[in-house]
């Protein structure tokens, strides 16, 4: 930024130091043009018949009459009739200059207006060498204008806007910037340096605190510091991360620890079975044995898949099929069968994945025939805006302080512990995952008569 900066100044006084040459090479033009039309008007007859008919000179005081104004002189036949002395060099390198336009006999000069852009040729030794410069230039006319029967001789004169100043003040400028912008920059990445590194001291605790979180300490916590500012709430943020990563650590613990347990139970069955089988061949029921062993099997199997979904929704992994508009209650009907009665509005519709709202019906359904005493029956609802469909058992219910309960994973109340009849413990769990996911929502609601009534929230 500093350097940038010292570009711009050394760029914003070079162009000042050319725009005031200009305006000077325009103010000494006009001066000159005064000065001719004043001078040449106070002649005498024998000076004027000496000057229109001896050799051609300038009609301006001698250079030194202006000091530091570079011009130059061009009659009307192309002939350079003066130059300064800092453009002499110039006149055999060829410096060319358009003639004077021919004024009217009555005109004692023309107005002042941009000349033609001059580019210098080479000369070795002069600090005008190669330069371009701008030029103003006035026409003038002498004694013509005095008396239509008098001859004239006319006069172009050229002021240059020469670079030198600019320049000079540029390298003033250039000799102050040169040493001061580096020690300036070193100054200032000093002191960006040792703030940098006192305002990230409290980030350097945080990280070397953040990273002594392991799975061992998974309790541990960033201290946040008493500033307010934005390093405090990233020690805040930090630590609500470290919570959760704690909470679902402790929760994949669990769900390794209920799948274990759960799978440990079939397994067993199925292996102790196997097992008295082949100690007593000759005593054992093999069909008997086989009918338990397939019954172990398809329970590890159901229960494998429930796990394989319940981990790719908590993948946030959707299924392959599109959306599709459902008939609810003819869907309920199909995963019902035959012994649950199934009561509907007709026509009511939800736009859902089928298999999501196919498995979450199917886990209500058995759920409740699975706690019912005598009686199950499903009833869909809906106003145009909303889809309800309400599963009621006349079994033993559940207690309010275990609405929530029941939906987590593996999770059996005391009347439902026996795993034969109580199933698995993920049905309800992967209903509310599924509900979630078609944008509703499944609870336990107080229902008319005895028995847990669950109700699924669907938007159409």
């Amino acid at each position: 930024m500093m350097v940038c900066g010292a570009v711009w100044m050394r760029h914003e006084v070079r162009e000042q130091r050319l725009d005031a040459a200009w305006k000077s090479a325009r103010m000494q033009a006009d001066t000159m043009r005064v000065l001719v039309d004043g001078s040449w008007n106070r002649l005498d007859p024998a000076l004027e018949e000496v000057l229109l008919f001896g050799p051609v000179q300038s009609p301006l005081p001698p250079p030194a009459f202006f000091p530091g104004v570079t011009y130059a002189v061009v009659s009307a036949e192309g002939q350079l009739v003066e130059t300064t002395g800092d453009l002499e060099p110039f006149r055999s390198a060829g410096l060319s200059l358009p003639t004077p336009q021919l004024l009217h006999a009555d005109m004692s000069s023309d107005a002042m207006r941009d000349g033609p852009t001059v580019t210098l040729g080479e000369v070795p030794g002069s600090p005008l060498s190669g330069r371009r410069m701008r030029t103003v230039r006035v026409d003038v006319n002498i004694l013509g204008w005095r008396s239509k029967s008098t001859p004239q001789r006319t006069f172009a004169i050229y002021v240059f806007a020469t670079p030198l100043d600019a320049e000079g003040a540029v390298a003033a400028v250039d000799r102050i910037l040169l040493p001061a912008v580096p020690i300036a920059v070193l100054l200032v990445s000093m002191v960006a340096w040792y703030a940098t590194r006192r305002a990230l001291r409290p980030v350097e605790a945080i990280r070397a605190r953040t990273a002594s979180v392991s799975a061992e300490s998974p309790k541990e916590r960033v201290t946040v510091p008493d500033t307010g500012d934005e390093i405090a709430a990233l020690a805040v943020t930090i630590n609500e991360t470290l919570a959760r990563l704690e909470h679902a650590g402790e929760m994949q613990r669990r769900l390794i620890a209920d799948a274990a347990h759960e799978l440990r139970s079939p397994l067993t069955v199925l292996i102790a079975g196997l097992e008295v089988a082949l100690v007593h061949p000759g005593t054992a029921d093999w069909q008997d044995t086989a009918g338990t062993a397939l019954a172990q099997g398809r329970r590890l199997q159901r229960l494998t898949e429930d796990l394989l979904l319940m981990a790719r929704i908590d993948a946030g992994l959707r299924p392959g099929a599109e959306a599709e508009t459902v008939v609810v209650g003819d869907l309920a009907r199909a995963v019902a069968g035959p012994g649950v009665p199934v009561h509907d509005d007709a026509g009511v519709t939800a736009r859902v994945v089928r298999a999501d709202l196919e498995r979450a019906l199917r886990n209500l359904i058995e759920n409740a025939v699975r706690h019912a005493t005598s009686a199950v029956t499903v009833t869909v609802t809906g106003d145009g805006e909303t889809v309800r469909v309400l599963v009621a058992d006349d079994g033993p219910g559940i207690a309010p302080e275990d609405r929530e309960r029941v939906f987590a994973r593996f999770t059996r109340l005391d009347e439902a512990r026996g795993r034969e009849h109580g199933g698995s413990g993920l049905g309800l769990a992967i209903t509310r995952q599924l509900a979630g996911r078609m944008g509703g929502d499944v609870r336990v609601v107080d229902g008319p008569g005895p028995g847990a009534h669950l109700r699924l929230t669907l938007p159409s």
